[in-house]
């Protein structure tokens, strides 16, 4: 035996065979790994997708979340604050919040609904169709670049999957069922 292999005590087989046994665990770790960060892996993607949006939107005055509550308003005039929160995921302290900001712009109108009074009702002001035409286009085109080079077939099996996966987080009570052929929204669209 050589010195190293003295001070570890093993013989080079025996170094073989515990070398062979950890790359074993090593490779089912690995494994496991893989089929349970799916998820992570998504939402990491949409962490930082989210973080180059908000950075790229920012010389408009916006961020993700701001220009996504704009586009559900475009697409859903006179939608109420609640139905936003619930279409956003999003809690009704930041919505609020954020809320504030784009109708301190004036992107925003906030008016008492015809029907029940308590209620908001939001519309886009001319500005604020003007301000989420701009950003859709920022992010249609960091979308694309995000997405160039990467199989077609793929893309649709991987939306196809996604879609499944959000069914699952709604009837699981995790979301309300987002309809992504009305544009992400669970409401109609406007004639």
């Amino acid at each position: 035996m050589r010195d190293g292999d003295r001070r570890s005590g093993m013989r080079p087989s025996e170094k073989a065979a515990a070398g062979s046994s950890r790359t074993d665990d090593f490779r089912r770790e690995s494994k496991q790994i893989r089929q349970f960060s799916l998820l992570d892996q998504v939402s990491w993607a949409a962490r930082r997708r989210q973080s180059l949006l908000d950075r790229r939107l920012a010389p408009e005055g916006l961020n993700l979340a701001r220009f996504q509550m704009l586009a559900i308003i475009r697409r859903t005039p006179g939608c109420a604050m609640s139905a936003l929160a619930d279409d956003l995921a999003m809690d009704r302290t930041t919505l609020t919040r954020n809320m504030d900001h784009l109708t301190a712009r004036g992107l925003v109108e906030r008016r008492a609904a015809p029907r029940d009074r308590r209620k908001v009702s939001l519309e886009l002001s001319a500005a604020g169709k003007t301000a989420c035409e701009r950003a859709a286009k920022i992010v249609a085109q960091e979308d694309a670049r995000l997405l160039e080079g990467l199989d077609p077939a793929d893309l649709g099996s991987a939306a196809r999957t996604l879609e499944r996966l959000l069914a699952s987080l709604a009837s699981a009570g995790a979301a309300p069922s987002i309809n992504p052929a009305n544009g992400g929204s669970n409401r109609r669209r406007a004639p």
